[in-house]
């Protein structure tokens, strides 16, 4: 008899590797909890103020979350004089280098072993506050030294990640499940959304909204962007990554619009579109590209290092933002690419889903739209108005320089962080479970995707 060996994987040794895990998890835990207790009355009183700043990631530097929230953030914080630095796992351990791509399943033990080597690895340096950027199964780290040194724990969520498994226990045990847990040990929970901070208000008090701001100084016009450009196409461009069947509509969406702005202009001449990414979904766009796009400048361009992507910007005239269904995990980004765009002095076109309505003034800075028609009459109104283009793209660097920055963000960063927390008490615990217990009756299906008007899609794959 011939045994599959995927089903072998998946009915035999995912389930042990899985209880194993949890064993392994649980002494862990066992073992932290009891070195507390016995330290708790030498310590108890204590009060214990970290001026180190760790900002913490299962992910690595190749996703812009980790680049910008972490690495970006730590050097920014440094400039400002705060002692900061980073540990991104895909960044610090071999196994994991090749993350984002291709993606592999990591085995619950491997994710034990990382666990518990960052654990021995950062307990010598002492009391830190740790920013834990989009919370997952490498949570068990910071709660370990919180309680084994009194660090602080702060977490970052930039998107809808709370559907993301973050630990297994013979069933899909998501990050939204551990909320209220997170809650009772973090000093709070920084959100880049208005969408977040709604949601995580729930579980967390005081939840700070810091959008995903650019570094002004690494993204910056070209030297001639005072000259209006002449003798090449107007480009329009979007970056990012092609990683699920909603991200594949989105860009398809643009270039459905693209043709639609050559026909309404009745030339193919003097404009071009670049998608520039990566993902899973990316060849099914170059596919449907050059056998439903034939004659249309489009140019689809595989990923593009982070390091040439201020270079890149400079050289393009239209920034593209494009968010097309409505969903938890579209209303919760924060719209980085639009400030990167804007810090280029680059205008923008976007559609109105999410948190770019608040960014993009029409008119202004770029242009909104609803619908296809309308982000092709934004693309044709770019192409046809080379000075109110120019003035735009202007409009927005003077913004990102006045107020969407780096800079700016981390002078609130470093008042969150560094702040005294307030003492917290039972009282305080059981004063939140009411709250949240009153909420929860009054909206049912709390964090529920599937009970949502806007349900979120299949956002990512598991860890």
């Amino acid at each position: 008899m011939r045994i599959d060996a995927k089903f072998f994987k998946t009915k035999a040794l995912f389930p042990i590797d899985e209880f194993v895990a949890l064993v392994l998890t649980l002494c862990l835990m066992a073992l932290v909890v009891l070195i507390w207790a016995v330290r708790l009355p030498w310590t108890w009183g204590r009060v214990v103020r970290p001026e180190k700043v760790l900002l913490f990631s299962y992910e690595g530097h190749k996703v812009a979350p980790t680049r910008v929230r972490c690495y970006h953030f730590a050097e920014v914080l440094r400039r400002q004089g705060v002692d900061a630095e980073v540990f991104a796992y895909w960044d610090e351990y071999a196994r994991l280098a090749h993350f984002p791509f291709p993606f592999r399943r990591i085995w619950e033990v491997e994710k034990f072993c990382i666990n518990l080597a960052t654990l021995i690895q950062l307990l010598p340096k002492g009391p830190m506050v740790i920013m834990e950027q989009r919370p997952n199964y490498d949570f068990i780290v910071p709660l370990s030294l919180k309680l084994l040194n009194g660090s602080r724990v702060v977490m970052d969520i930039d998107d809808w990640t709370l559907s993301y498994r973050a630990f297994v226990a013979f069933y899909r045990f998501e990050v939204r499940h551990m909320l209220p847990f997170f809650a009772l040990y973090c000093d709070t929970c920084i959100v880049s959304s208005r969408c977040l901070q709604e949601r995580l208000s729930r579980h967390f008090e005081h939840v700070p909204l810091l959008p995903t701001y650019v570094d002004h100084e690494r993204f910056v016009p070209a030297p001639d962007s005072d000259s209006q450009s002449s003798g090449g196409p107007v480009v329009f461009s979007w970056v990012g990554t092609i990683f699920q069947d909603f991200t594949y509509d989105n860009v398809m969406f643009m270039v459905e619009a693209f043709k639609r702005a050559c026909d309404m202009l009745g030339t193919r001449e003097g404009l071009a579109l670049d998608i520039v990414g990566g993902g899973d979904y990316f060849e099914k766009v170059r596919a449907q590209v050059r056998d439903h796009y034939d004659g249309y400048s489009v140019n689809v361009t595989p990923w593009l290092a982070p390091e040439k992507m201020p270079a890149y910007l400079q050289s393009i005239d239209v920034g593209l933002y494009c968010l097309v269904a409505p969903s938890l995990f579209h209303e919760s980004k924060s719209p980085t690419k639009i400030f990167e765009y804007y810090a280029c002095a680059k205008p923008v076109v976007s559609t109105r889903v999410g948190e770019a309505k608040y960014f993009v003034r029409p008119g202004e800075t770029g242009y909104l739209a609803a619908d296809v028609q309308e982000f092709a009459q934004g693309m044709v109104h770019m192409m046809e108005d080379a000075g109110k283009r120019q003035a735009m793209g202007l409009e927005g660097r003077r913004l990102a320089e006045a107020e969407w920055n780096m800079d700016a963000a981390c002078r609130t960063l470093s008042g969150i962080l560094l702040h005294e927390p307030s003492p917290r008490s039972q009282a305080d615990f059981e004063s939140r479970r009411l709250r949240n217990e009153a909420k929860s009756q009054s909206s049912p299906g709390r964090f529920s995707p599937e009970a949502s008007p806007h349900a979120v899609p299949n956002a990512t794959k598991e860890n």
